[in-house]
């Protein structure tokens, strides 16, 4: 089982190519994925993998990908998945001046494995947290992705 975890599916670059990769995982490789939202909008483009509210997300077992400090936040409270990655999407902290310990309990937490989309975001974080970032898959590029998850 496959679950990701998002601020919203609605018309942005984030779900356009998360559910493009969701469909495609789904019909090719056959793995039962979820896509969980917090806020309800219209889907950017067609889903032909289940959406639920973030809150039925708690109890689900194996992988579950959080895509935003808030979602992130969030999965390290679940009990159930048995892998918990973080795929860095963008770097919106950099713009919110808040102190970095804030932060620092997101992308140094052991449970979370970390993704990024490209080699600059890598440097940031790891020169700012401290921590290595063992993956990087620009776009949830579909066969990086099946690597990293699957």
């Amino acid at each position: 089982m496959l679950n990701f975890l998002v601020d919203n599916i609605g018309a942005s670059q984030q779900s356009l190519f998360l559910i493009e990769t969701a469909n495609k995982l789904s019909k090719e490789m056959g793995v039962q994925t979820i896509i969980f939202y917090d806020r309800l909008q219209c889907p950017c483009r067609t889903m032909k993998v289940p959406s639920m509210l973030m809150s039925e997300a708690w109890g689900q077992s194996g992988t579950s990908v959080a895509t935003s400090l808030a979602t992130a936040a969030s999965l390290l409270s679940f009990p159930a998945p048995s892998r918990k990655l973080f795929y860095v999407w963008d770097l919106n902290w950099m713009r919110n001046p808040k102190p970095v310990g804030l932060y620092s309990k997101l992308f140094r937490n052991p449970e979370l494995e970390l993704i990024v989309r490209c080699e600059d975001h890598r440097q940031v974080i790891e020169n700012n947290f401290n921590v290595e970032v063992p993956h990087m898959c620009e776009n949830f590029e579909y066969e990086k992705i099946k690597e990293i998850l699957l």
